[in-house]
């Protein structure tokens, strides 16, 4: 395992999605995006609706939609409990449109906390169909 880093990305009812190594792992922080390699300095941060996306050198990215969480670094190993979590293969183009328009549809009549729910909601799927759009290139 040298200079690789330990990944483990878990839901939040404790089903482990994805326990591997990578050379790099990135992932959509609420301050910005990161980027994990073997070594890194320990950190915990929480997690915007988004992406994980492993890397490993000659094989091909892995890329796991989050709506949200918290991830924990150390050195050899990296953490995200994930609010939930959908792998790319499972996405679905058409359908992260629709409910993009939904939510857009939704917040423009929404007011106090279904403004709210409504935000979160366009974050979501803005956030899907930008990870599938990605990845589609």
């Amino acid at each position: 395992m040298a200079n690789k880093i330990a990944v483990e990305l878990v839901n939040v009812d404790n089903s482990v999605l994805l326990s591997t190594e990578a050379d790099l792992l990135i992932a959509t922080a609420t301050t910005g995006e990161v980027g994990i390699m073997h070594g890194h300095i320990p950190f915990f941060a929480s997690l915007k609706p988004g992406h994980v996306i492993i890397k490993n050198e000659g094989k091909a990215d892995e890329a796991v939609f989050i709506s949200g969480g918290f991830i924990e670094v150390q050195p050899q190993k990296v953490t995200v409990l994930a609010d939930t979590a959908e792998r790319f293969e499972a996405l679905d183009e058409m359908m992260a449109e629709q409910a993009k328009r939904e939510a857009e549809s939704e917040l423009r009549s929404a007011t106090g906390p279904d403004f709210e729910r409504a935000q979160m909601a366009l974050a979501e799927a803005s956030a899907r169909l930008s990870l599938i759009k990605r990845l589609h290139k």
